[in-house]
């Protein structure tokens, strides 16, 4: 009897120790699977090239094969037309889970402003194409202009100089302005006195006051009143004479008129 009840009673351990087994292995089985049903363990797909379309066709296109798609940054080409799909991460041909995000670049619809590298009187004509290539400009013919040979003297842009620190879109044409070895020599001694003089004398011309409307009108005034006066004493005199000669007539004639009494 003893044998039996302990026999009854290891059997009920031992039943229950396998039933947690299988418990166990049954949670370890479906929690696998539940991870390869929301992973999608197994189904890759194959990364669509997109590049070039834009985001709205290609988002179509990744849509059809369970992919997304999100555009994370802008660059510029000018080749490339404005906002179309310039780079993708993962890169095509890459194989992928389904629900994966593909990050998207896509072209900057307005070019970008750089800064123009400051070339002008400090370098030669390869050091200063050499930098504008790298800064992403693009250079026409130079042009030549009297200075020493090959150095830098300006840089233009839609036929205006640029100006330290400006910034202009890139991929912008620039003419660079090279000397062509005719260098001025610097003006003697000599001439430097005769252009002092000359500066000298223009000022003397300029200082020395002109004769004005008034001073003029009071000249010619004067001269008329100096040739007025020239008749008058001709007039008196001959006025002075009649007067005598009536004086003297009737003189006479009263001495005439006491001699007849």
């Amino acid at each position: 009897m003893k044998d039996s009840s302990s026999f009854s009673k290891h059997k009920f351990f031992w039943l229950n120790i396998l039933a947690m087994l299988v418990v166990a292995i049954v949670l370890v089985v479906g929690v696998f699977k539940g991870l390869d049903l929301y992973t999608h363990h197994g189904e890759e797909v194959i990364v669509p090239d997109v590049k070039g379309m834009m985001p709205s066709e290609a988002d179509k296109i990744l849509r059809d094969r369970g992919l997304l798609a999100k555009v994370v940054s802008t660059s510029y080409q000018k080749e490339m037309r404005s906002g179309c799909i310039l780079d993708i991460t993962p890169e095509q041909g890459e194989k992928v889970k389904k629900g994966r995000i593909i990050f998207l670049t896509i072209n900057s619809i307005n070019a970008p402003l750089q800064e123009v590298p400051d070339v002008t009187e400090n370098s030669s004509a390869r050091e200063a194409e050499a930098q504008l290539l790298t800064a992403g400009f693009h250079l026409t013919p130079n042009t030549l202009v009297n200075g020493e040979l090959d150095w830098v003297y300006g840089v233009l842009y839609n036929g205006r100089h640029i100006l330290t620190g400006e910034k202009i879109p890139v991929g912008s044409m620039l003419t660079l302005q090279i000397g062509n070895g005719n260098v001025a020599p610097p003006p003697s001694e000599s001439d430097s006195m005769l252009l002092d003089e000359n500066v000298e004398t223009g000022n003397q011309e300029v200082a020395s006051p002109s004769p004005t409307i008034e001073s003029k009108a009071k000249d010619t005034e004067k001269s008329k009143s100096k040739m007025k006066p020239a008749t008058q004493p001709t007039a008196n005199k001959s006025t002075h004479q009649t007067e005598r000669k009536n004086i003297s007539k009737k003189e006479h004639k009263n001495e005439n008129s006491d001699s007849w009494f």
